[in-house]
């Protein structure tokens, strides 16, 4: 591979950061892509691409070839919601870019995990609190002027285990976040079927096991009125699997099960309304194994 001495000046100068877990850079896409040209190679392909929700941008591609050499630099990249920076894959003629990282160095540019888990945070709440949806953004901000303490978890989320409440605290897990993070499988599992009838809907604010006159059960209430996106469980599934891997295997398995218990009510309440017993639908077992994947499975 050949010299990337602007490249190398990025990192050195801690403008983009390697993620091991992800195998790639965090970095700002123009950065990379100036240091690239810098180097030598003459760009021959752009191209972006947008969200099919929003129109936001989504994410980007960058080719370039130094003449002289013959190589071919690509960049791709993923934005990252709220943020400047984004995720970005660099490869010189089909191999990954990584540099040449010493230990004391990796240690430096390796983000400390509440950082990591902040930013798979505001990904979830972008996508849980909606923006155009008055209710959520007045419960966002309720939340947000609460004092952070293991009763304000509690009433965010419904859930009452001292322990998974006190993990969700010293990961620096907010409290929008956990509101979120708790909502989110009821909120996936109610719709598995792709729809919500008026006694499916009763029943499953009457056994989820959230008080409806919290702030759990105003969220609730508010996703069962609109069907979620996809990127809403993907964002989801981020943050669970960052926490997962600085949780311990009981810690883990603890948080699994104060996420999905009441999911699995939310499930018997949709397919028991008709009176014959809690019948799961296959589509809501096939969701609740999904979002049980997401746990590292134990051993």
């Amino acid at each position: 591979m050949q010299a990337m001495n602007a490249v190398d000046d990025l990192r050195g100068q801690g403008r983009m950061t390697w993620l091991e877990a992800e195998r790639g850079w965090v970095a700002a896409p123009e950065d990379i892509v100036r240091a690239l040209s810098t180097d030598g190679f003459q760009e021959c392909k752009r191209e972006t691409t947008t969200s099919r929700r929003d129109s936001r941008p989504a994410g980007g591609l960058w080719q370039g070839i130094n003449i002289r050499t013959g190589a071919v630099a690509s960049a791709i990249w993923v934005n990252r919601l709220l943020s400047r920076q984004a995720m970005v894959f660099i490869t010189v003629d089909g191999e990954l870019f990584q540099g040449d990282v010493s230990e004391e160095e990796g240690k430096r540019m390796t983000p400390n995990p509440p950082e990591i888990l902040r930013d798979r945070g505001r990904s979830l709440e972008d996508e849980f609190f909606r923006r155009e949806d008055k209710r959520l953004m007045e419960q966002l901000a309720a939340l947000r002027a609460a004092e952070v303490t293991r009763e304000a978890l509690g009433k965010a989320s419904g859930i009452s285990n001292p322990a998974v409440l006190d993990q969700l605290l010293e990961l620096g897990i907010r409290a929008e976040t956990v509101a979120a993070l708790t909502i989110v499988p009821l909120v996936e599992v109610a719709w598995a079927d792709g729809t919500i009838d008026a006694a499916e809907r009763r029943a499953i604010l009457e056994r989820a096991g959230v008080p409806q006159d919290s702030t759990a059960g105003a969220l609730l209430a508010a996703w069962l009125d609109r069907r979620p996106q996809p990127d809403l469980l993907a964002a989801w599934t981020h943050l669970v699997r960052a926490m997962s891997e600085h949780l311990g295997p009981e810690e883990a398995e603890r948080l699994k099960a104060g996420l999905l218990e009441r999911a699995r009510a939310v499930a018997a309440a949709a397919g028991g309304i008709f009176g014959v017993g809690s019948k799961i639908s296959s589509a809501e077992a096939a969701m609740l194994a999904k979002l049980e994947a997401t746990f590292p499975s134990r051993r």
